[in-house]
């Protein structure tokens, strides 16, 4: 950490801002760096994506469903995964998370792949502004409009019999 605070280019902040000032911080960013290891629902993606930003995040669990690989970003493939393509728990993982993904091992293939898409959108600003519309427009289509979502939530409640109000 220290390391990355002494960078010139690099800012880092506490976890403690308010949304107003998130959205400033998402809103004065061109791209989002998700490698996230463990992260089943994946807001400051869906955040990120809302303010334009182009995303760069690992395929897991929820994070594919924001994330489009080449179209309003890029989904980078761990080592180490929680569950397999099944969906099921990772025996290798879930009975040796100390070992694996609560490590402090460097995934090498990921930190290659990250840094070739930086260079990538920092050559190609046409991309890069493409990329963040388009993360932009998907992330206000239907599964994550707030419209769409409300009306989903009213149609479960009729379904179960829980009357607007209640």
């Amino acid at each position: 950490m220290l390391r990355l605070q002494k960078m010139d280019n690099v800012n880092v902040l506490e976890f403690n801002l308010t949304k107003d000032e998130l959205f400033k911080v998402y809103a004065s960013s061109n791209i989002l760096l998700h490698p996230t290891r463990q992260d089943s629902f994946p807001l400051v993606v869906l955040e990120a994506a809302k303010a334009g930003n182009v995303i760069v995040a690992s395929d897991l669990y929820g994070i594919p469903e924001i994330v489009k690989d080449g179209y309003n970003g890029f989904l980078l493939s761990p080592i180490y995964r929680f569950f397999n393509n099944k969906n099921m728990p990772n025996e290798k993982v879930w009975n040796n998370r100390k070992e694996t993904i609560y490590s402090d091992y460097v995934d090498r293939a990921v930190v290659d792949r990250l840094e070739l898409i930086l260079v990538e959108l920092l050559d190609d600003r046409k991309k890069l502004k493409k990329m963040a519309l388009n993360s932009f427009e998907h992330s206000r289509s239907n599964e994550f409009n707030e419209s769409f979502i409300i009306e989903r939530w009213n149609e479960l409640f009729e379904e179960i019999g829980i009357e607007e109000g209640e």
